[in-house]
């Protein structure tokens, strides 16, 4: 799988292409992110799908996108309580609880995605358009 991730360098967004070939590769890749240095990762699944995971230490931004529809990864059960500000790129952004995930689901997120290029099934995924 096509992977892009994405650095803070002297001020600027760098990336770093790659192919993953497996799950743990991706994990590894995931746990890098530290939402200071490493800020982004996308995840291509056959030129058509796109996971963006973001952020970093325990709490990720996830995105997916399949060419025509934008979707969040949303927690219902996280709704309410304060303003989370994660660095997803050059600038920090805040970001409701229920949009913040844990390491668990997100990797769970992103080994659904190696394995099917698709949207975990279990879980509630939010429509942008």
């Amino acid at each position: 799988m096509k992977y892009t991730l994405e650095y803070l360098e002297n001020g600027s967004l760098e990336s770093e292409d790659g192919v993953a070939k497996s799950a743990a590769e991706l994990e590894s890749l995931m746990l890098k992110l530290d939402a200071e240095k490493y800020v982004n990762l996308c995840l291509v699944y056959s030129n058509q799908n796109i996971l963006t995971v973001s952020g970093g230490r325990e709490r990720y931004i996830v995105m997916f996108s399949d060419n025509s529809k934008f979707y969040e990864l949303n927690n219902p059960m996280n709704r309410g309580g304060d303003i989370i500000l994660i660095r997803t790129g050059h600038t920090v952004g805040k970001f409701p609880p229920e949009m913040v995930m844990d390491p668990f689901t997100t990797y769970s997120v992103i080994k659904e995605f190696f394995n099917t290029g698709k949207r975990h099934p279990d879980l509630n995924w939010k429509p942008l358009n």
